[in-house]
């Protein structure tokens, strides 16, 4: 005869009486955690489990990055200039451009610190022509720093889209920021295409910052 220790004893009393419960319908009186009685029930052996698997389930409290969004005017700007030049703009007489910065931008953390820091927001409109085509874009260009943390997965990033006063005209793609590594300073460099009919009516765009899980260092 097989011998068991008093604890494995203990803890086939504990697993009849949850499954006794389930099927007279008391689930909330389990007391034992859901994977270890899913288990028991499926005819799994429970015995060779460790101890702690009686305990419930508690639920992890993940650090979380608030969502924050703001607003960036778009104002006319000379088409030219090094940040132009850097960008690649064609210098034509036809070149349309539009600019805006700001020049900070955070995300905290739920007990008040920053978490996340966007700094240099630069947002850059050009309409101009490539051959026979008339084309336009939105660059939005940043530095982001992550403070004592890392993402738990590929960070959320952001999203923008263009804005007529209020009137939201074009969403742009959400996309993820260049953030390898936790207490650096990153470049960031986007680009967006956008009809030229929408460029010439945007007068601000909206930029938020995704919510985001994180891992603390």
């Amino acid at each position: 005869m097989i011998r068991r220790r008093p604890d494995e004893r203990e803890l086939d009393h504990d697993v009849n009486l949850a499954v006794r419960q389930m099927r007279n319908g008391a689930r909330k009186a389990l007391p034992v955690a859901p994977i270890l009685l899913k288990g028991c029930v499926k005819g799994l052996n429970c015995h060779f489990l460790s101890r702690f698997c009686r305990k419930p389930f508690m639920e992890i409290n993940v650090p979380t990055l608030a969502e924050n969004t703001t607003f960036i005017e778009l104002k006319a700007a000379k088409p030219t200039g090094l940040s132009l030049t850097q960008l690649g703009v064609p210098q034509l007489d036809c070149t349309v451009v539009k600019k805006g910065k700001l020049h900070e931008l955070n995300q905290m953390l739920e007990d008040g610190r920053v978490g996340r820091r966007f700094q240099n927001v630069r947002v850059t409109g050009v309409k101009t022509r490539e051959g026979e085509v008339e084309t336009a874009k939105i660059f939005i260009q940043f530095e982001v720093f992550g403070d004592d943390n890392v993402p738990q997965a590929d960070n959320s990033g952001f999203a923008a889209a263009l804005m007529a006063g209020t009137e939201s005209l074009t969403p742009l793609p959400p996309t993820v920021a260049f953030l390898p590594y936790a207490r650096a300073w990153f470049e960031n460099q986007f680009v967006f295409d956008v009809p030229t009919a929408v460029f010439d009516c945007a007068e601000r765009i909206e930029l938020t910052l995704k919510a985001d899980k994180v891992r603390m260092l």
